[in-house]
């Protein structure tokens, strides 16, 4: 299980310096990549032909329930911050949501949660 998160954390930054890993099985690996927020970079490097699932409906509609909820938290975060913003108060945007914004394709870091700094 370490081999596939290590290689799902350095995925795309490595350079095809991280080996490849055997076959991901769904029923065995998906919640722990689930849990560390790595479905998103799951599915694009099966996309990317660079690892094989061996149910790989799963993993696109876990990634399709986690932008779902992912949504849903990108709505609150904005209306929190607007609130807050019409009060005079400006809060900082931490962790998940302001990596993705850093990244070519945001929904490979999916959020589980709404981090904001307030002053």
């Amino acid at each position: 299980m370490s081999d596939l998160l290590e290689f799902l954390a350095g995925w795309d930054l490595s350079d095809g310096m991280i080996d490849t890993i055997d076959t991901v099985e769904v029923d065995r690996h998906l919640s722990v990549v689930a849990e560390q927020r790595l479905i998103g970079v799951l599915l694009a490097a099966m996309r990317a032909g660079e690892v094989e699932v061996d149910r790989p409906e799963v993993v696109v509609e876990a990634h399709e329930r986690a932008l779902a909820h992912a949504r849903l938290l990108d709505t609150a975060m904005l209306e929190s911050v607007e609130i807050l913003l019409d009060v005079g108060i400006t809060p900082c945007l931490l962790k998940g949501p302001a990596i993705a914004r850093l990244l070519p394709e945001p929904d490979q870091r999916i959020s589980a949660d709404i981090d904001l700094l307030v002053p």
